[in-house]
C-alpha cells in the first residue's frame, strides 16, 4: 500500500515538474524574446528627444544626437553625433531598432541607416499641423497612442485660448521682425511655425506674405517694413547696442522705441516641441508689453 502511494506520488512529482519546466519556457520566450524585440531608439533631433521624454517614453532611447540637451535625462544618453548628422559608425554600435529625425544633413543617410535593417522616420516639422502629425506617429512607433492623444488634446487647447485672448485685443498687431540671423540676414515667412508663434502671441510678422520658412532678406526691406517689434532670440545682450548702430535703422520703429529683445531662451521659439505654448507665452510677455 505504501510502495503504490509512493509510486502514484512520484508519478504526480514527474508531472508537477513537467509542467512547472513548461511554464518557465513560456515565461522565457515572454520576457527574454520581448527583450530582443523591445524598441531601441536613437533620435536625432533635439524636439522628438524631448517629445519622447514628454510622454514618459524615455526608457526606449539608447542614443541621442549632440544637441539634444533638454530635459537635463536626456544628457545621459549616448550621443550617436550631430543634430541630423549622425556618425554612422556610433550609430550602429548602438544596436538600435528604429531611428527618428526631423532633418537630415544629406538625405542619403537615411539609406545607409536602413542598410542594415533598421527602421527609419524622417518626421515633419515645419507647422504646428506637423508637430500633431509627428506626435500620432511617434505615439504609434513607442505605442503609446493615448499619451499622444492627450498631448494633442494638452496643445490644442492652450492654442485655442491664445487665440481666445487675440479676438478680446482691439488693438491692431505689432509688426514683428524675427532675426534668425545677420549675416546676411535671416527671417522667417509664413511657412515657418514661428510664424504662427508670433501670431498666437498677438503679433504679425512681417514677412507673413512670403511663401518661404526661412530666407535671406535685405536690410532695404527691414527698413521699408519698419517693424514695431525686433526680436533676436539668440543674439546676446552685449550686442544689442549694435542693432541700433545698424546703418540706416535709427528711424525703424522698434529701434526708436527701444523695442529691441535679445537673449531669449530660444529653445522655446526655434523648437517645435512639447514646450510650444511655453515659447508662445514668452513672445506675449514681449509682443502685448
Amino acid at each position: 500500500m505504501i510502495r503504490h502511494i509512493v509510486k502514484i506520488n512520484k508519478t504526480h512529482l514527474g508531472g508537477i515538474k513537467f509542467y512547472l519546466i513548461l511554464i518557465f519556457a513560456i515565461f522565457a520566450i515572454s520576457v527574454f524574446g520581448n527583450e530582443k524585440e523591445k524598441l531601441r531608439v536613437v533620435s536625432l533631433s533635439p524636439c522628438l528627444t524631448e517629445l519622447i521624454f514628454h510622454l514618459g517614453e524615455e526608457e526606449h532611447l539608447i542614443g541621442r544626437s549632440s544637441a539634444c540637451d533638454y530635459p537635463e535625462g536626456a544628457k545621459q544618453i549616448e550621443s550617436a553625433g550631430g543634430f541630423g548628422k549622425p556618425s554612422l559608425e556610433k550609430l550602429i554600435s548602438l544596436k538600435p531598432t528604429v531611428v527618428i529625425a526631423s532633418a537630415l544633413a544629406n538625405p542619403a543617410i537615411q539609406k545607409s541607416i536602413e542598410q542594415f535593417g533598421i527602421k527609419f522616420y524622417l518626421l515633419p516639422g515645419k507647422s504646428i499641423d506637423d508637430y500633431f502629425q509627428t506626435v500620432r506617429i511617434l505615439g504609434k512607433i513607442l505605442n503609446c497612442e493615448e499619451k499622444a492623444k492627450k498631448e494633442i488634446k494638452r496643445v490644442k487647447s492652450g492654442l485655442a485660448k491664445f487665440a481666445k485672448m487675440n479676438k478680446a485685443l482691439k488693438k491692431q498687431p505689432p509688426r514683428i521682425y524675427m532675426e534668425i540671423w545677420d549675416k546676411p540676414y535671416m527671417t522667417i515667412g509664413k511657412k515657418s511655425f514661428i510664424n504662427d508663434l508670433i501670431e498666437y502671441a498677438g503679433g504679425q510678422n512681417i514677412a507673413k506674405d512670403q511663401n518661404e520658412d526661412y530666407f535671406n532678406c535685405s536690410v532695404e526691406w527691414i527698413i521699408t517694413s519698419n517693424p514695431e517689434i525686433i526680436i533676436c532670440p539668440a543674439m546676446k545682450t552685449a550686442r544689442e547696442a549694435d542693432v541700433k548702430s545698424r546703418n540706416g535703422w535709427k528711424n525703424i520703429s522698434a529701434v526708436k522705441n527701444d523695442r529691441i529683445y535679445v537673449e531669449l531662451n530660444d529653445d522655446l521659439i526655434y523648437r517645435l516641441g512639447p514646450r510650444i505654448l511655453e515659447g508662445i507665452e514668452l513672445l506675449r510677455t514681449i509682443i502685448t508689453k
